[in-house]
């Protein structure tokens, strides 16, 4: 699901829909205690409301920038 969303911002994709999918699946990671600390460090980033949402998703993307190894899909 984390490449999906790194996927769909490279495509320039609408960022506010990317973000809110993205939440929306690791949520429910988040309620079966299944989130790596990766993807849990994300997940908590996007509640607290850490990413804006703008046209480029510049925010977000620089934490799918290098990284690899994450739970979840």
């Amino acid at each position: 699901m984390l490449q999906t969303a790194a996927q769909a911002l490279l495509k320039k994709q609408y960022f506010p829909k990317i973000l809110n999918d993205l939440q929306s699946d690791l949520t429910l990671l988040a309620i079966k205690s299944a989130l790596s600390p990766t993807a849990k460090k994300i997940y908590l980033d996007i509640f607290k409301g850490s990413y804006h949402y703008s046209t480029t998703g510049s925010g977000i993307a620089m934490v799918f920038a290098g990284m690899s190894g994450f739970g979840g899909n």
